[in-house]
């Protein structure tokens, strides 16, 4: 004779094993208020009355013509390396993370005074979602690694940075 359980007891057993598995809420994450995305991307455009110089002019300026260890670790990366086949322009250079560098570089002469680095962009001082739409600024549909599912990905639901992991300096 086959024993036959109502259909309800297979169902009560299954809620009441996720009621024990899930008993110590403590161990969940707990959520907590984000800014909406548009205040994270005023984060990182820049200032405003800056102009865009180039990557000679930076060099030039602040980074004593290419003799500097990042600009040398930076053109060794493969972010270096990414021209724009038309016009032979590099498509990454030191701006598009740090944003753009004419007030960083207003009455730097050749008498070593240092440049305004505080009119650049604080990188290491943003939120990780921040410093993310950074990269995401070019990684988001057209470039591989095709990122445009980022949001959405455990790294930025964790407050993981592109950053944490992955450095655009080194080669």
């Amino acid at each position: 004779m086959k024993l036959r359980f109502p259909v309800t007891v297979p169902f009560l057993f299954v809620a009441v094993s996720l009621l024990i598995s899930c008993s110590d809420m403590s161990t969940i994450r707990q959520d907590y208020p984000i800014k909406p995305v548009r205040e994270y991307e005023r984060m990182i455009v820049g200032r405003l009355d800056a102009d865009y110089i180039g990557n000679s002019a930076c060099l030039e300026k602040c980074h004593n013509n290419g003799h500097d260890s990042l600009y040398k670790d930076f053109q060794e990366s493969v972010h270096s390396s990414q021209v724009d086949v038309d016009s032979g322009l590099p498509l990454v250079n030191c701006e598009s993370c740090h944003g753009p560098a004419s007030l960083a570089v207003v009455g730097v002469k050749d008498d070593g005074k240092p440049c305004k680095n505080e009119t650049l962009l604080d990188l290491e001082s943003l939120p990780a979602l921040a410093q993310s739409l950074i990269c995401l600024k070019c990684h988001s549909a057209a470039s591989t690694p095709t990122l445009q599912h980022w949001n959405a990905s455990p790294h930025a639901n964790s407050d993981v940075s592109c950053f944490d992991c992955h450095s655009l300096h080194q080669g």
